[in-house]
């Protein structure tokens, strides 16, 4: 099961590669799961519902970087709250009343 996992994603992110009618479809079923957010970019910001626009006004500063940076920052982000979260849990544990 994993393996055919592994292999529809590999499947998935080389239709997103490829211009090909898999690509399209893919894209436009996840349109329709953001609410056709992806079809216009300056209509978009209209059509986007209340919860997804903070999200958008968040990514606005990094989506002008490349992929390659943005994973880096999320992961970092990532580091970063799990060692806050250790740190939290350390103090509640080990503090002395």
């Amino acid at each position: 099961e994993l393996e055919q996992a592994a292999n529809a994603a590999s499947l998935e992110t080389a239709a997103l590669l490829n211009d090909s009618p898999a690509s399209t479809e893919l894209s436009q079923s996840i349109s329709d799961a953001l609410g056709g957010a992806g079809e216009n970019q300056n209509a978009g910001s209209a059509r986007l519902s209340i919860l997804l626009r903070p999200l958008e006004w968040l990514n606005a500063p990094l989506a002008t970087f490349p992929d390659t940076v943005r994973d880096a920052i999320g992961k970092i982000a990532l580091l970063t709250m799990f060692n806050a979260a250790a740190v939290l849990i350390f103090v509640l544990i080990f503090r002395k009343h």
